[in-house]
């Protein structure tokens, strides 16, 4: 399943071999951004663009609620086999 986060005003879907960000400039179009690099007009002039950002804010909080998730999943276990929260 393929799944769109909203990164501020752009659309970004996270893929293993690299991700998709939406294009202000082309609606409805889509730029690839893969090993550190974007094919956007931007990138290629600067070394850096929105789209690149985009990317590593969503996977940044990506990781941060996959995080979360482990934490309360064994805080789950641990409180079905009789330990104790500890505060």
């Amino acid at each position: 399943m393929v799944k769109q986060v909203a990164v501020g005003e752009d659309q970004v879907i996270l893929g293993k071999n690299g991700s998709l960000v939406s294009s202000k400039s082309q609606p409805g179009g889509w730029h690839i951004v893969k090993d550190g690099a974007c094919d956007c007009k931007g990138f290629e002039y600067r070394g850096k663009c929105r789209h690149l950002a985009a990317v590593e804010q969503a996977t940044a909080e990506r990781k941060a609620r996959q995080a979360e998730a482990l934490r309360l999943m064994n805080q789950l276990c641990d409180e079905q086999n009789g330990y104790a929260a500890v505060a």
